[in-house]
C-alpha cells in the first residue's frame, strides 16, 4: 500500500494533472458498456480506480485535456470520440503474471505516443495504408507464382476475397490481405519504435536506461509482449539468457531485432547470422553506418532529435527506400522455403480448404491476435543453419529461422493503429473544425438566430438516430416551412384560446351546480371569484388561481369530451402538381401539425384531467388508383413519442407530384376503412370529432373500385346522379360513406387553369363542402379558416366520476 491508502504507485514522475472534464455525448457507446467476462469481472473495478487516479496526468501528457479514458475490453483507442481504453485483462495478468502498475502506465502510454503520431500528419499515415495495400497488390502475383512452386495442390483460400473496408463492402484476395499484413508488420513495429521513444522524451521517467522507471517498461517487454516462452508470460529471463529468435522466419526476427533491440537494451538476441549482417554491417564502403544505426541510431530515421521525424509521411518515404526493400528480400526467401501462409482456422493439423468468410476493418486489419486457449499456429522443425551463418550460443541449437508458425502471429504491441482508426481520426479533426467555425459562428449571431439554429440541430439529431436521409436538408426545409406559415397560426391559436376558455366554463359551471362532494371549498370559490361567477363569466376564472387540492381533487374526477380531435389531410401528388402547389400542400400540413400540437400541449398542461386531451394527426397522399400513400401515422399508433417527432419532419420527403393520375375515391375509401365500429360510437356519442380535408389542383378522372364486387359499401341514402362521370360518383359516394360513420369532410381546388369540366366535377363532388383558391399560397389559410370554423362548434360535456369518500374526511383545507 502507497501512503496514500490504495496500492498505486506515487505518479509524481508522470508531472503535474490537468482536471478538466468531458461530458460524454448522449448516445455515445463505450467498452465500458461492454458485459465483461466471468474471468475478468473480479478486475472492473480495480481498472476503473486506477483510471479515476492517473486520468489527470494521462492527459497532461498527452497536452489534451479532452481525452477521455476508460475500462474495456483491450486496450486501444477510439479517436472518433477520443476515448483510450485500458484493457482490464491488465490487472488480471498483474495478479497472475505479475505485471505492475508502471508497466499498465507504460501501456497507456504506448497509446497516447500513436495519439501524438496521429495528430502530426493523420493524411499522411492514411496514404501511407494505402500504399501499402497497393504494394501487396504488386506483390500477389510474385507470391503466388513461389507458393505455386513449394505447395501442390494450392489451397483454393488464398483466392477467396476478405471485407477490408465494412463501410464500403470492398473486398480483396485472402493472399494480397495476407501479404498486406506482412508489409503492415514492418512498419508497425518502427512506428512502434518512434511513439515509444516520443513517449520516454515526454515522460522521461520511462526511459530504458536512463529514467527512474525504465526498467518497468524493459520488463514489461521481455516479460509479456516478447517473452522468451509465449506460454510462460510474466517470467523474467535469466540473468545473461540471451533472447532466441531462431525459430521465426529471417523477416520477422528483422522486425524484431529492431524493436525488441531498442525496448530491451540489455539482453543479447540469437538471430540468424543472415539478419545480423544485415543489420550490422556497413551498408557500402562508401557508408559506413549500419543499416540498424540508420534506422534507431541516435541520427537515424526514428530519432525524436531530429525534427523531420516528427511527421510520420517524412518517415515513411524514408523506410520505403532504405528499410522496405531489404525486409521484403529477406520475406521471399522465407517464403522460397516453404514458410506458408497458413490460415489461422487450418493451423494445428485442422486441415486446409475451407470458405470460412473473413473481414477486416478499415482498408486493411492487422492479424488478429491468439485468444486465450486457442489453439496456436503450428510451426514446421527448423532446419540446420546455413553455412557459414553462425548465431551465438551453441551451435547445435541454432535454427535458422524456418519456423512457418510465426507468420500470423503478431509479438509487438497488440495495439495496432489501422486505416479505419486513421480514417476516424480525420473525420473526427474535420469535425473538430466544423465545430470550431461553428462555435464562431454563434457568437456573432443574434439570439433569434441562434435559437433557430438550436431547433435547426435538433431536429437534424431526431432525424439522423433513426437514420432518415438528407436530414439537415429536411429540417431547413421543415423550419422554412414553420416560419412561412405563423400568420395563419393566430387565426388557429384564437380559436384554441377560445376552446380552452370554454373548457373553463365548463368546469367551473360544473362545479357551482354538481360538485359537492369531496373537499371543493365553495365559500372560498365565491370569495375569491364572486363577479365572475354572479355575471355567469365562468371563462374568465383563472384556473392557476384555484386552490391546488380543487384542482386536483376536480382533474382527477372529470373526463371531458370530446377528448379527442383527429384530423386527416389528403393530398393531391398527381403530376399537375407544380412546385408551387407541392410546396402549398407542405405549408399546409406543417401548419395544422405544428399548431395543433402545441395546442394539445397547452390544453393538457392548462387541465391536468384524468384522460388527456388529443389533438392527432395524419397524411395522405394520392394519385393514380394504387398509388395512395399514408405518409404520416397518428401519433396514437406510435408506442415511441420520438417518433411522432420524426414523422412531423420526415414525411416532407413523401409529398410529391410523383404519384400520376387522380383517384380521388381511393383515399377516402381507404380512410373509411380506418374507421373502426368503436371508432364511430365514440363519433356518434361526441367523445371523437374527425376531421378530413382534401387539397387538389384539379378533377378527378379515375375510378378506385372500392365500391364494386367485394369492395362495395353500403351507401344508404347515396343517390347516382345521371351523367356525373364515374370517376366523381365513386369520389362522391366515397365522401358521403364517410359522412355517414361521423367524419367531417371538406375539400379545396385550387383554381388556377382548371377547365369548366374539372370545376363541374370538384363541385359535383364536393358541393357546399368544398371551396376554391385562387393561387397556392392561399391554400394552407383556407384550409386552417375552415378547420377553425369547425372546432368552434365544438360543445364540451363533462363526465364525473364518483369517489366514495372516507368516513370523517371531509374537512376543507385552511
Amino acid at each position: 500500500m502507497s501512503e496514500r491508502g490504495h496500492p498505486f504507485p506515487s505518479p509524481a514522475d508522470l508531472g503535474p494533472r490537468l482536471h478538466t472534464e468531458r461530458t460524454p455525448a448522449p448516445g455515445d457507446e463505450t467498452e465500458e458498456n461492454k458485459e465483461y467476462p466471468p474471468e475478468l469481472q473480479p478486475y472492473v473495478e480495480e481498472a476503473k480506480k486506477f483510471l479515476r487516479e492517473y486520468t489527470g496526468h494521462f492527459r497532461a501528457v498527452a497536452r489534451d485535456d479532452s481525452l477521455q479514458f476508460e475500462a474495456g475490453m483491450q486496450t486501444c483507442i477510439d479517436l472518433r470520440k477520443k476515448i483510450i481504453y485500458l484493457s482490464v485483462e491488465k490487472f488480471k495478468m498483474m495478479k497472475e503474471h505479475g505485471m505492475n502498475f508502471w508497466q499498465i502506465i507504460a501501456s497507456v502510454c504506448h497509446e497516447l505516443g500513436h495519439y501524438f503520431d496521429l495528430a502530426k500528419n493523420p493524411k499522411g499515415m492514411l496514404d501511407n495504408f494505402r500504399y501499402m495495400e497497393r504494394r501487396a497488390g504488386e506483390l500477389l502475383p510474385k507470391a503466388l507464382e513461389i507458393i505455386k512452386k513449394t505447395h501442390d495442390p494450392v489451397p483454393d483460400y488464398l483466392e477467396e476475397m476478405i471485407v477490408v473496408d465494412e463501410e464500403t463492402g470492398r473486398s480483396l484476395p485472402w493472399l494480397q490481405v495476407w501479404l498486406y499484413k506482412r508489409i503492415h508488420r514492418l512498419y508497425n513495429s518502427l512506428d512502434d519504435v518512434y511513439v515509444n521513444r516520443l513517449v520516454q522524451h515526454r515522460v522521461p521517467t520511462l526511459h530504458p536506461i536512463h529514467g527512474r522507471q525504465g526498467a518497468q517498461w524493459e520488463a514489461l517487454y521481455h516479460d509479456f509482449l516478447f517473452p522468451a516462452d509465449p506460454n510462460q508470460k510474466g517470467e523474467t529471463p535469466q540473468e545473461d539468457a540471451p533472447f532466441d529468435m531462431l525459430a521465426q522466419p529471417k523477416s520477422e526476427q528483422f522486425c524484431t531485432a529492431l524493436l525488441r533491440g531498442v525496448m530491451v537494451p540489455h539482453q543479447t538476441m540469437v538471430m540468424s547470422e543472415r539478419v545480423r549482417q544485415i543489420l550490422e554491417s556497413p551498408q557500402s564502403p562508401s557508408i559506413p553506418v549500419s543499416l540498424r544505426d540508420r534506422i534507431v541510431g541516435p541520427r537515424g530515421i526514428l530519432s525524436v532529435g531530429i525534427k523531420e521525424s516528427e511527421d510520420p509521411e517524412w518517415r515513411y518515404k524514408r523506410i520505403r527506400a532504405a528499410v522496405e526493400p531489404t525486409f521484403l528480400e529477406l520475406f521471399f526467401e522465407d517464403l522460397e522455403k516453404n514458410k506458408f501462409p497458413i490460415r489461422r482456422k487450418d493451423a494445428g493439423g485442422q486441415g486446409k480448404g475451407g470458405k470460412g468468410k473473413g473481414s477486416a476493418s478499415g482498408d486493411m486489419a492487422p492479424p488478429s491476435k491468439n485468444k486465450k486457449g486457442e489453439k496456436g499456429e503450428k510451426g514446421e522443425k527448423g532446419e540446420k543453419g546455413e553455412k557459414g551463418e553462425k548465431g551465438e550460443g551453441d551451435e547445435k541449437d541454432q535454427k535458422d529461422g524456418d519456423g512457418e508458425g510465426q507468420w500470423g502471429t503478431d509479438i509487438t504491441n497488440p495495439e495496432w493503429i489501422d486505416a479505419k482508426t486513421v480514417k476516424d481520426f480525420i473525420r473526427q479533426q474535420k469535425d473538430v473544425k466544423k465545430t470550431e467555425k461553428l462555435q464562431d459562428k454563434l457568437a456573432r449571431m443574434t439570439p433569434e438566430d441562434r435559437e433557430k439554429h438550436a431547433k435547426h440541430q435538433e431536429i437534424i439529431d431526431r432525424l439522423s438516430r433513426f437514420d432518415i436521409p438528407e436530414a439537415e436538408k429536411l429540417s431547413e426545409q421543415y423550419l422554412t416551412l414553420t416560419e412561412s406559415v405563423e400568420p395563419y397560426r393566430k387565426e388557429l391559436a384564437e380559436t384554441f384560446r377560445k376552446i380552452m376558455e370554454s373548457i373553463r366554463e365548463r368546469l367551473v359551471q360544473f362545479w357551482m351546480t354538481g360538485f359537492t362532494s369531496g373537499r371543493f371549498d365553495v365559500d372560498r370559490m365565491i370569495a375569491k371569484f364572486g363577479p365572475e361567477l354572479a355575471t355567469g363569466k365562468y371563462g374568465s376564472v383563472d384556473w392557476e388561481r384555484l386552490n391546488v387540492h380543487d384542482r386536483r381533487e376536480v382533474e382527477s374526477r372529470l373526463s371531458l369530451h370530446p377528448n379527442r380531435i383527429r384530423v386527416r389531410l389528403v393530398i393531391d401528388g398527381s403530376g399537375s402538381m407544380s412546385t408551387e402547389r407541392i410546396l402549398a400542400a407542405q405549408q399546409m400540413a406543417v401548419l395544422f401539425m405544428g399548431a395543433l400540437g402545441s395546442a394539445e400541449a397547452e390544453i393538457n398542461m392548462a387541465f391536468k384531467l384524468s384522460e388527456p386531451f388529443i389533438i392527432d394527426t395524419e397524411v395522405w397522399m394520392y394519385g393514380s388508383a394504387g398509388n395512395t400513400r399514408r405518409i404520416k401515422t397518428f401519433a396514437s399508433s406510435k408506442t415511441d413519442p420520438l417518433l411522432e417527432q420524426v414523422e412531423r419532419v420526415s414525411f416532407l420527403q413523401h409529398v410529391n407530384s410523383g404519384y400520376g393520375g387522380t383517384c380521388e375515391a381511393e383515399p377516402l375509401w381507404l380512410v373509411s376503412q380506418t374507421i373502426t365500429p368503436d371508432d364511430e360510437q365514440q363519433i356518434k356519442e361526441g367523445r371523437i370529432r374527425d376531421f378530413l380535408f382534401l387539397f387538389t389542383d384539379g378533377g378527378t378522372n379515375e375510378t378506385s373500385g372500392f365500391n364494386s364486387g367485394k369492395n362495395k359499401e353500403s351507401l344508404e341514402g347515396g343517390k347516382e346522379e345521371e351523367g356525373l362521370k364515374a370517376a366523381a360518383q365513386d369520389s362522391r359516394n366515397a365522401a358521403h360513406r364517410l359522412g355517414q360513420k361521423g367524419v367531417i369532410a371538406r375539400a379545396v381546388q385550387l383554381d388556377q387553369g382548371l377547365s369548366e369540366e374539372e370545376k363541374t366535377t370538384f363541385t359535383a363532388v364536393w358541393g357546399d363542402h368544398g371551396s376554391r383558391v385562387s393561387h397556392p399560397s392561399q391554400v394552407a389559410e383556407e384550409i386552417s379558416h375552415q378547420l377553425a370554423e369547425e372546432l368552434k362548434k365544438l360543445q364540451f360535456q363533462i363526465d364525473y366520476y364518483e369517489v366514495n369518500e372516507p368516513a370523517g374526511d371531509d374537512e376543507t383545507e385552511g
